[in-house]
């Protein structure tokens, strides 16, 4: 009797933290762009100094665009699950671009960079890219298709099955 007891305050519980956790994150990314939201095109200059114009004109099937701050606590958590990700989707099936915004200098990116073993474009965006794509927190990240427009996003924390989840959308 304990046993079944124990099981269905189990599942009490879980059920619970799923309801409010999916309300958190329904909350969090009610101010992001809207799904089917095409994306305005945007110049940046990528960490090596050239100029880098998103979306471009020949996008993948699909691309994660992945904003963090060097400074946020959880995109150092979150953003190795972008390693992950690409080792479970290919580049011709996902590409990956990532934005630093509320940067200081290009050496704490590249040292960012370096830290966390990363080896995606990165553009170093500034106030107009975090107003168009909505940026209230970090990270953010949009899944996008060929032709620009959200499919997906998400703001926080995100495992690399959350991602994964979301690029396969």
């Amino acid at each position: 009797m304990k046993t079944k007891k124990f099981w269905l305050t189990l599942i009490g519980e879980i059920t619970f933290f799923l309801v409010v956790f999916s309300a958190l994150s329904y909350w969090q990314e009610q101010d992001l762009l809207e799904s089917n939201t095409e994306v305005e095109s945007l110049t940046a200059i990528t960490l090596e100094g050239k100029p880098y114009t998103f979306p471009t004109t020949k996008m993948a099937d699909k691309t994660l665009i992945y904003f963090f701050a060097p400074w946020c606590k959880i995109c150092h958590i979150s953003i190795g699950n972008l390693n992950i990700l690409r080792s479970q989707i290919s580049a011709k099936d996902l590409n990956i671009i990532i934005v630093a915004l509320d940067w200081k200098s290009k050496a704490e990116i590249s040292d960012y960079m370096k830290e966390h073993d990363l080896d995606f474009p990165v553009l170093l965006g500034d106030e107009k890219w975090q107003q168009k794509y909505k940026i209230k927190g970090f990270p953010t990240y949009y899944v996008l298709n060929e032709k620009a427009e959200v499919l997906s996003k998400s703001i926080g924390y995100s495992s690399s099955i959350g991602m994964l989840r979301r690029a396969l959308l």
